[in-house]
């Protein structure tokens, strides 16, 4: 019995020390990272349903095409935004990601660059 009551109360412990931890290794920059992927990576959907809107009158033809080339452009999208997102954070310091970062989630634009 009191080798369980000890078991519960180390689970009990790294439970409760799992958030902090998980707070004081949350890097803004990673956060800052994603979060620019996360954009480019909408603005290519909406460009993609956009030209599958305009192709849907051309026919099935037409639109299997454009679901391809929609589908290469997200692709493609998310391998230069998460490269230009990398390079960028790089080069800040924690400070200045986690001021981009602010800026975004307030819904002022990132500094120009981008």
């Amino acid at each position: 019995m009191k080798t369980l009551a000890k078991f519960i109360v180390l689970a009990v412990v790294v439970l409760l020390a799992i958030p902090p931890l998980q707070y004081k290794t949350v890097s803004p920059c990673r956060m800052l990272e994603k979060e620019l992927v996360k954009r480019t990576q909408q603005e290519a959907e909406s460009a993609v349903a956009e030209g599958r809107e305009a192709v849907s009158s051309y026919g099935e033809q037409a639109q299997r095409l454009a679901e391809q080339v929609g589908a290469i452009v997200e692709n493609v999208a998310e391998d230069i935004a998460a490269g230009v997102a990398e390079m960028r954070v790089e080069q800040l310091s924690t400070r200045q990601c986690l001021r981009e970062l602010a800026r975004m989630k307030v819904g002022r634009e990132p500094t120009p660059g981008w």
